[in-house]
């Protein structure tokens, strides 16, 4: 169930955290990319903040994305809801390309450092 708390900054969750991940026995993989790492987050001024993506190991499933950011409203993490609710592996995923300059390169960032492990 995606959701967002609308605090400053915003976080938007879908999915597990890795502490829950690992707590639930789950050989987990993360992926980190800083707001600050993109390009359009330097253009509009919003480098504070970060995804984070967590996966299973062994499957390269997607199990969870956090997403901290000031607007967090753009970075609205139904879209790995709908790769999770699919199965499909990070680094699937990681292949897609994105729009240039977006935010959503970052998550590209992220799944393709929880797909390379």
């Amino acid at each position: 169930m995606p959701r967002v708390t609308f605090t400053d900054p915003e976080v938007g969750v879908v999915g597990v955290t890795e502490r829950q991940g690992r707590e639930a026995g789950i050989d987990v993989r993360i992926g980190f990319a800083s707001l600050a790492e993109a390009e359009k987050a330097q253009i509009d001024g919003q480098v504070h903040g970060h995804v984070k993506v967590v996966a299973d190991a062994r499957s390269g499933e997607l199990l969870g994305c956090h997403v901290v950011a000031e607007d967090g409203r753009r970075h609205d993490p139904r879209g790995p809801w709908a790769m999770m609710a699919g199965r499909v592996p990070v680094g699937v995923v990681a292949r897609a390309m994105h729009a240039y300059p977006t935010l959503s390169e970052l998550m590209r960032t992220a799944l393709g450092q929880a797909a390379a492990g």
